[in-house]
């Protein structure tokens, strides 16, 4: 998303001091529109989910991230913008899809 890759996102977070970087997605997928979760306002919606791949460039990057689905950084962003705290905590396992799955609770 945006003008560069995820890579590049990750490696100027860690470069900036971060321990872990989450990437709110903007682009609501179709399947969560049609349910009412969230909305894209002026793009449209996707019908795949995302996909956070590699550029062959990371051997440098140390450090954990994962991309969050509007939706779900929707509500995060709302209690933040509320003056909330919020605190995430980035846990997974390998799967042998290799899609790595997260759950907010």
């Amino acid at each position: 998303r945006g003008s560069c890759t995820f890579q590049t996102k990750v490696r100027n977070a860690q470069k900036s001091g971060a321990t872990a970087l989450i990437v709110a997605d903007n682009i609501c997928r179709c399947s969560d529109e049609e349910a009412g979760l969230c909305t894209s306002h002026d793009t449209t919606c996707e019908e795949e989910p995302p996909f956070m791949g590699s550029d062959g460039s990371e051997d440098d990057i140390h450090i954990p991230s994962m991309l969050m689905l509007k939706h779900d950084a929707d509500i995060i962003k709302m209690k933040l913008v509320a003056g909330h705290s919020v605190r995430l905590e980035i846990a997974w396992m390998r799967v042998p899809t290799e899609i790595v799955q997260y759950n907010l609770w």
